[in-house]
């Protein structure tokens, strides 16, 4: 039952990933720049970089790093710091489980760096 149980779940991920980016980084340029931003919905993740755990089930939120939920149109992004140590951490509730504060910061800019301007 484990075994089918994984196997469906990856089926499902990885059809999940794909429609993601189906979807692709550029939605935005089809809307009508007349609109509202309360007239159209805005795709996001929660908890954008839990994306480890050490104990399963407790702290992961996703399977796809920031760089590649922008890529697959991702434009809302949760993400959660706290100041430990004379730095920032992304953090998921009490656990940790997520990525430095300085991949959180960089990550879009350097994401941003290769994409086409218009």
């Amino acid at each position: 039952m484990k075994i089918a149980t994984h196997a469906v779940l990856a089926v499902l991920m990885t059809a999940i990933t794909l429609s993601a980016n189906a979807a692709g980084n550029n939605w935005m340029a089809s809307l009508n720049s007349g609109l509202y931003l309360s007239q159209f919905s805005i795709p996001g993740t929660h908890e954008t970089m839990a994306l480890y755990e050490s104990l399963s089930g407790t702290a992961k939120c996703q399977n796809l790093s920031l760089s590649s939920q922008l890529d697959a149109g991702v434009r809302f992004v949760d993400i959660r710091c706290r100041h430990l140590n004379n730095t920032f951490v992304i953090h998921h509730r009490s656990a940790g489980g997520a990525e430095s504060g300085n991949s959180a910061r960089n990550q879009p800019a350097e994401w941003r760096h290769t994409q086409k301007c218009a």
